[in-house]
């Protein structure tokens, strides 16, 4: 089926960046680009730049674009080539309609995992926490989202109690070694307490986190950004595909 390159125009933005992914399964390379024009053949991209996996850019491969928008994830099949003449640039022909791939409300995976959290202390009228350390709580996480994700421990919270969250996942797939999370729901059981995190990216974090608690921030929590959440969520999107091939899902 043939696409029209203004369909994507209008709904991808210049100088926009998007992640492109070329190849399958643990080998898929996974690439960073902006968008630089749009033409009759297709939308320019500059200096792609690899992140992760083994599998290189090559001329006529088939490939997955990812972008994110304030309502959902989407994705583009593309088929991308050489610009003549421009070694730094590339032309990605889409192959079909733009997908959303996500809703806002992200769909979780199950995955188990022993983690560990921190709360940050609240400002108290003016107290400092200049000398104060954190205390690490063990914790289970039972599933996970591109949004947030759902963790038991023996440790009662309430909510809008503001975490620092430590997951071996979160290196394995490539993100920041720790989070910040808000409490946003709080499930009562036996045997403990089920809470549901919201994940905050670095742009959100002076909403949540009291200045005076700043200092007590690992610096791996400023580096999740829509990038880092986009990342998260292909893993997830790719486990539930997994999934399905298994007919567990």
């Amino acid at each position: 089926m043939r696409v029209e390159v203004n369909s994507c125009q209008g709904i991808l933005k210049l100088w926009e960046r998007i992640e492109i992914v070329v190849g399958e399964g643990t080998e898929a390379g996974h690439y960073i680009a902006r968008i630089e024009d749009f033409s009759k053949q297709g939308i320019i991209i500059s200096c792609p730049e690899m992140v992760s996996g083994n599998t290189l850019l090559r001329d006529n491969a088939d490939c997955i674009v990812f972008f994110n928008r304030e309502d959902a994830m989407y994705r583009l099949i593309t088929r991308i080539r050489r610009d003549a003449g421009q070694p730094n640039r590339y032309v990605l022909r889409p192959l079909q309609e733009i997908q959303r791939v996500q809703r806002r409300q992200f769909v979780r995976v199950e995955m188990w995992q022993k983690m560990s959290f921190a709360v940050l202390p609240s400002a108290v009228g003016n107290a400092s926490t200049a000398g104060s350390t954190l205390e690490w709580v063990k914790a289970l996480c039972q599933n996970i989202s591109g949004g947030g994700i759902l963790m038991k421990t023996d440790r009662e919270l309430t909510v809008d109690d503001v975490l620092i969250l430590k997951c071996p996942l979160f290196d394995e797939i490539g993100l920041p070694e720790a989070l910040v999370g808000v409490c946003r729901r709080v499930f009562k059981e036996k045997t403990g307490f089920l809470y549901g995190i919201e994940f905050i990216l670095e742009h959100q974090i002076d909403q949540y986190v009291e200045s005076t608690s700043r200092a007590l921030l690992p610096k791996a929590v400023m580096h999740y950004d829509l990038l880092m959440q986009n990342k998260l969520v292909i893993f997830i999107f790719r486990q539930q595909l997994a999934l399905r091939k298994k007919g567990l899902l």
